[in-house]
């Protein structure tokens, strides 16, 4: 079934008003929150679509690990 909806979110955000993607984004991303979708789905249906730099950067922003210990302090060895 998830498949289907693949699908038919894939046509939407070809075919469907500017509030018909809105509402796919906000679908697709609550079911990756989720775990019904993962990040391969929604690429998936974002493909080819106005929508997919919107959808890549979410699932960029998801993926990074804001918590990493990270020194962007720059030495001279």
């Amino acid at each position: 079934m998830l498949q289907t909806l693949k699908k038919f979110f894939n046509k939407l955000l070809h075919i469907g008003t500017e509030k018909d993607k809105d509402d796919v984004v906000k679908e697709i991303t609550a079911y990756h929150s989720l775990d019904y979708y993962n990040d391969r789905d929604l690429h998936d249906i974002a493909d080819g679509t106005p929508r997919e730099e919107e959808i890549n950067d979410y699932i960029y922003e998801q993926n990074y690990d804001y918590d990493k210990d990270y020194d962007d302090r720059d030495f001279d060895i």
